[in-house]
C-alpha cells in the first residue's frame, strides 16, 4: 500500500527546523548559492547543511560531500543539481527518513525527452513509496513568512527599500548638476555604487577570515555607512522649485507621459523586456563547464567593466548626446546576446561575453538615468524617475521570466535570439525618433 502524505509531513515543508541544500555553491549567481544565501541570511530557525563534494566551506557553513555524511536529522532537502542526479539524491533522502523535499532543478518531463520522463517517474515512485512531501521539480522554491523559510532563488522583499530610494535619489542628483554635465554626474554615481558592490564583499570576507567577525556582526557593521549617508542628507538643501504639492498622483503622471519623454520611455520599455540579467551569463558559464572556482571571476569581469566604462560613457554623452551613446550601450547588449547564442565552450569565450555585457551595463545604466531630466518638468522629476523605474522594473521581470523559460524549454540560442530581437527593435525605434525630430528641427529652421 502506498503511504499517504500526512498534514504534518506537508507542514514540514513550511516549518522545517533543519535543511540541506544539495548543490550549494560558493559561486555568486548559481541557484545553489542564492538559495543557501537566502536561508542563511533570513533567520532560518535551525541548522542549514550545504551539500557539495567539491567544497569544504560555503558562506561560512561546513559543506558535506553527500546527505549520508550529515549525522544530524534533516527535515527538508532542497535540490539544485542537474536532473540526471536528482533521483539518487531523493532516494538517499527517503532512506534517511527526510520528510520533505523541494526540487528546483529543471530537465524532467517538461523537456519532452525520454531521459527527463524516466527521471521524473523514478522520483514519483520514491516519493510515493516513502510518503515524503515533494514540491517540484522545476520550481522557484518556497517562501514561508511564518515558518521563516526562504528556500527560493528569487529576490527578497527587502528590495522595496531600493525601489523607494532610487527615484528621489536620482531626482536629487539631477537637481544638483547642470544639464551639460548630467552624463558625467550619473557616471560617477554608477562607478561609486558599483565599486561598493565590489569592495563590500571583499571587505566582509577579510573581516570574517582575518579578524573573526561573525556573519551577524558584518550586518551590524553595514549599518554604519548607511547611517553616515543619512547624516549627510540632513545637510543637503534642495533647490527651490515651484511646488507640485496637492497635485494628484495620476495627474502628475499624465503631465509627465507626453512628448519626447514618452517616446524615450517607449524605447527603454521595448529594450527592457528583453534585457536579461547577469545571472544568465553565469548560467551559460555553468552550462559550458566553467569550473565553480572561475565563475566568480566571470561575475567580477562584468562589475569591473561596468565601473571602468561608466564615467567615460557619461562624459561622451555630454558631448555627442545621450541617445547616441545609449544606442552604443544597446549595441553592446545586442552583441553579448549574439555571443550567447553561439555554440562555443571555452573559458575565454565566456569572459568575452562578460566583458561586452559589462560595457552594456556601464553605458546603459548611466545614460538611461541621465537622459530623464532633459525631458521631464522641473517640478516632476521625481515622478518621471518613478515612472521610469516602474517601466524598467516591469521589463526586468518580463525579460527574465521569458528568457528563463526559453532557456529551460528551448535552449540558450532561442533565449538569446529573443533578446537580440527586442534590442534591435529598440535601436531602430530610437533611430526613427531621432530622425523624425531632426526633420522637424530642419523644417522649423527653414521656416
Amino acid at each position: 500500500m502506498t503511504p499517504q502524505v500526512s498534514l504534518e509531513t506537508i507542514r514540514s515543508v513550511f516549518h522545517a527546523r533543519s535543511a540541506a541544500v544539495v548543490g550549494a555553491s560558493a559561486a555568486t549567481g548559481k541557484l545553489g548559492h542564492m538559495i543557501l544565501s537566502n536561508l542563511r541570511n533570513r533567520d532560518f530557525p535551525g541548522p542549514v547543511y550545504p551539500v557539495n563534494p567539491k567544497e569544504r566551506v560555503i558562506l561560512g557553513l561546513k559543506a558535506y560531500p553527500s546527505l549520508a555524511a550529515i549525522s544530524e536529522p534533516i527535515d527538508l532537502v532542497i535540490v539544485t543539481i542537474p536532473s540526471s542526479f536528482v533521483p539518487e539524491v531523493i532516494e538517499q533522502a527517503a532512506s534517511r527518513g527526510v520528510r520533505a523535499a523541494i526540487i528546483v532543478s529543471a530537465g524532467f518531463s517538461e523537456t519532452e525527452t525520454e531521459e527527463g520522463r524516466q527521471a521524473e517517474e523514478r522520483i514519483r515512485q520514491i516519493v510515493q513509496a516513502s510518503g515524503m512531501a515533494l514540491i517540484g521539480p522545476n520550481c522557484q522554491g518556497v517562501l514561508s513568512a511564518r515558518g521563516r523559510i526562504s528556500a527560493w532563488f528569487g529576490p527578497l522583499p527587502d528590495r522595496v527599500g531600493k525601489a523607494v530610494r532610487t527615484s528621489p535619489r536620482d531626482a536629487l542628483l539631477s537637481e544638483s548638476v547642470p544639464e551639460n554635465q548630467m552624463g558625467k554626474a550619473f557616471g560617477i554615481h554608477r562607478t561609486l555604487d558599483q565599486l561598493g558592490a565590489i569592495v563590500g564583499p571583499f571587505l566582509a570576507s577579510a573581516l570574517i577570515l582575518f579578524f573573526g567577525v561573525p556573519v551577524r556582526g558584518i550586518f551590524w557593521l553595514s549599518v554604519v555607512p548607511g547611517a553616515l549617508a543619512l547624516l549627510v542628507l540632513l545637510f543637503v538643501k534642495e533647490r527651490a522649485t515651484r511646488s507640485a504639492a496637492g497635485t494628484k498622483i495620476l495627474t502628475s503622471v499624465r503631465r509627465v507621459l507626453k512628448g519626447r519623454f514618452l517616446q524615450r520611455l517607449l524605447v527603454v520599455g521595448m529594450f527592457s523586456i528583453g534585457a536579461f540579467n547577469f545571472s544568465i551569463i553565469l548560467a551559460k558559464a555553468e552550462d559550458i563547464g566553467v569550473p565553480d572556482a572561475i565563475i566568480p571571476l566571470v561575475y567580477a569581469t562584468i562589475n569591473i567593466t561596468h565601473v571602468v566604462i561608466a564615467i567615460p560613457s557619461g562624459m561622451l554623452s555630454d558631448k555627442i548626446g545621450r541617445e547616441k551613446v545609449l544606442m552604443i550601450g544597446y549595441g553592446a547588449f545586442l552583441l553579448s546576446a549574439l555571443l550567447l547564442s553561439q555554440r562555443i565552450s571555452t573559458p575565454a569565450y565566456i569572459f568575452l561575453v562578460a566583458l561586452v555585457y559589462g560595457l552594456y551595463m556601464g553605458v546603459g545604466e548611466t545614460i538611461q538615468r541621465a537622459m530623464i531630466p532633459r525631458y521631464a518638468p522641473a517640478a516632476l522629476k521625481g515622478t518621471a524617475y518613478g515612472v521610469y523605474y516602474l517601466v524598467v522594473g516591469t521589463g526586468f521581470f518580463i525579460a527574465n521570466s521569458v528568457v528563463g523559460a526559453l532557456w529551460t524549454y528551448a535552449g540558450s540560442a532561442v533565449a538569446a535570439s529573443y533578446s537580440v530581437g527586442t534590442s534591435i527593435a529598440a535601436i531602430v525605434a530610437m533611430m526613427l525618433f531621432l530622425k523624425r525630430e531632426k526633420e522637424i528641427e530642419t523644417s522649423h529652421e527653414r521656416a
